[in-house]
């Protein structure tokens, strides 16, 4: 199937027409988004960006940064770290009524998950954990090759895991979350000032394997995948959190459990947009 899919995170734009059998990817385009300037400034631009792609298309699949997504109503649910200003905006009745297509909203960590199920060549697994570090700290969870998403859309959530420093106010309105710790504005935020930017990175460690450790021990995974742009830039650092936290698995995961670094990487958003559009309409 060819899927019209859009990845829209608070930095950039991206957007490709998705071969579901193959993963390919074909017309890839990426702006900088303009999502800050608010959901019907970032419709029009999705729809300069496709420039009649939608045209090749079946469907539309579009991954969200930012948030959980009520499905019975195609909006984000609740609050929007990495987009503000999104709550309850019917995304997918708007692209639908501008592309003529069936359209499905997914959160990105979501898609990204069932695209590193599908396509990442981590092994047979009934069980998938997709982690994302970059702007900020989310998950997916795919079980017997379906995407679970608990009664609300918030299931498997890691970045709001608390993790300690119950000072640190997180974008969810709770404090100590593991995203208030160790996410990318919190590390941006002394980027000016390297000794301090080291030193934040270096207090990472801790943190990581405490919500590790909760993330494993409460889901049972068969493979824990990690991407993201700090991640995969630093993918040592979630090594060594990952063997600190080992100790703490139970078993057998402490033996069984793996980590594995994202294979399909920065399109993994946009290859499980369109899968979830596939398998949701």
């Amino acid at each position: 199937m060819k899927v019209a899919a859009v990845d829209v995170g608070g930095t950039s734009l991206r957007s490709a027409l998705v071969d579901t059998a193959t993963g390919a990817l074909a017309h890839y385009r990426v702006s900088p988004s303009r999502s800050a300037a608010g959901p019907r400034v970032l419709v029009e631009q999705i729809m300069e960006q496709l420039a009649g792609l939608e045209r090749q298309a079946q469907r539309m699949g579009v991954g969200l940064g930012g948030g959980p997504v009520d499905h019975e109503r195609g909006r984000i649910r609740g609050f929007t770290a990495g987009i503000p200003g999104w709550e309850d905006f019917p995304l997918e009745s708007e692209l639908q009524a501008r592309t003529g297509l069936a359209v499905r909203v997914e959160n990105d960590a979501n898609a990204a998950a069932l695209a590193e199920w599908r396509f990442g060549n981590h092994g047979a697994t009934r069980v998938l954990v997709y982690v994302t570090w970059s702007t900020g700290v989310s998950s997916g969870l795919v079980v017997e090759g379906r995407l679970f998403r608990g009664a609300f859309g918030t299931a498997g959530e890691v970045g709001h895991v608390p993790v300690g420093n119950a000072r640190r106010r997180c974008v969810c309105g709770g404090t100590g979350c593991l995203e208030a710790t160790v996410s990318g504005r919190v590390l941006d935020a002394a980027r000016d000032a390297p000794r301090a930017y080291r030193r934040k990175l270096g207090a990472t460690g801790a943190p990581w394997a405490r919500g590790l450790r909760t993330l494993v021990n409460l889901l049972g995974p068969e493979v824990v995948v990690v991407g993201g742009s700090i991640a995969l830039a630093r993918f040592e650092r979630i090594q060594a959190a990952w063997e600190r936290a080992r100790s703490g698995f139970l078993p057998p995961m402490d033996t069984q459990t793996r980590l594995s670094r994202s294979a399909v990487g920065e399109a993994n958003v946009l290859v499980g947009a369109a899968l979830a559009a596939e398998q949701a309409l």
